[in-house]
């Protein structure tokens, strides 16, 4: 039996693999599928866009076409969708696939909308959302102006007014290299990043009403040279993940006085994100979903971006946000349907300026 055409259209897309950098196919993809919506799709390198209706107030509809590297722990062929009753299983089938299709599957609804109210939309599915690169934030400048945004992520169709910021960490522990059988004559550096690591968790972070707490985390770890020789540096990597109660600059700070490692900044530009309730898309969004629980990112997203340049922007798609960057990723059609429904109803209530 034929699957409907939003299920249709989600699989092929997940059948597409898009590890973020090799998302060209699956723009083309969508490319087609815009030209056979009657609209005129716009490619810019891995990105591709297109314009519904003309005028003000102009709404951006954003996903990102990307996924990460296949964990090793898949079970089933990340690559190949797999259907197990009413699921679909594979890399990007929830984050964030399914928000590029129940977009793309909204757009005929969103253009009667915007026919009928009056204002512009652009749909863009972007590239790099992942690691950052030339997606969203590349080609925002070039969209024109923009006064809102829903960007589509795995929230369970819940409208999240915000997400956590970002910081990468680089440090480089000092110690001085000996002889294995005299520690004594040298300082182990990798003792020092030992503490410095378990020093971590001495960092303490404000909890934000609907962010929750920041979190730091060590991730990675490099150090030594030889099995007989005591290490004279060693590296490590640090995550944290901060809230607007503690900002990016601050918690730098903070760590860079608790560690006696060198700390090195990798990136901080990724602020947390947050939106006010009275913002005419977060009063649109709480219109179309009443019954939505509002929440926040824990992870970040090309929501950033739109808030850089004074965009307020709500984050909305289906999905579960559990199973982001998970084995056996999968979204369910129910997921897939109320997504397909809830943006018209946004973009509705946005352009009636509610």
């Amino acid at each position: 039996m034929a699957l409907p055409p939003l299920l249709a259209l989600h699989r092929a897309l997940v059948a597409i693999p898009s590890v973020s950098g090799s998302e060209a196919r699956a723009a083309d993809a969508v490319a087609r599928w815009l030209r056979a919506a009657g609209l005129r799709p716009v490619r810019s390198g891995r990105n591709v866009h297109a314009v519904i209706g003309k005028g003000r107030p102009c709404l951006l509809l954003n996903s990102h076409l990307d996924t990460v590297p296949a964990n090793p722990s898949w079970t089933m062929d990340p690559f190949k969708p797999r259907r197990i009753g009413n699921r679909l299983y594979g890399l990007g089938a929830s984050d964030a696939k399914a928000s590029v299709a129940a977009m793309l599957s909204a757009l005929p609804a969103i253009a009667q909308v915007s026919k009928h109210r009056g204002g512009k939309v652009i749909f863009a599915a972007t590239c790099d959302e992942e690691t950052g690169g030339k997606g969203l934030e590349v080609l925002l400048p070039r969209l024109g102006r923009i006064d809102a945004a829903v960007i589509g992520e795995p929230t369970a169709c819940d409208p999240y007014t915000g997400q956590r910021g970002l910081v990468i960490l680089k440090a480089t522990a000092r110690g001085r290299s000996a002889h294995a059988s005299r520690p004594e004559k040298g300082v182990n550096a990798l003792e020092i990043a030992a503490r410095d690591i378990l020093n971590l968790g001495k960092l303490r972070l404000r909890r934000h009403p609907l962010m929750g707490s920041g979190s730091v985390a060590a991730t990675m770890i490099q150090g030594g040279t030889r099995r007989n020789v005591i290490p004279a540096s060693c590296e490590f990597w640090i995550d944290i993940r901060t809230t607007s109660l503690d900002p990016n600059a601050s918690v730098v700070r903070r760590v860079t006085r608790l560690l006696a490692s060198e700390v090195h900044v990798h990136s901080m530009r990724l602020d947390a994100v947050e939106a006010s309730p009275r913002e005419p898309i977060m009063r649109a969004a709480r219109a179309a979903h009443p019954g939505g629980k509002p929440g926040t990112l824990m992870g970040t997203s090309d929501l950033v971006f739109c808030a850089k340049r004074g965009i307020p922007g709500v984050i909305l798609g289906p999905g579960f946000p559990r199973l982001s960057h998970a084995p056996d990723e999968y979204v369910t059609d129910a997921q897939l349907r109320k997504a397909e429904a809830l943006y018209p109803r946004i973009v509705d209530a946005y352009l009636s300026r509610l």
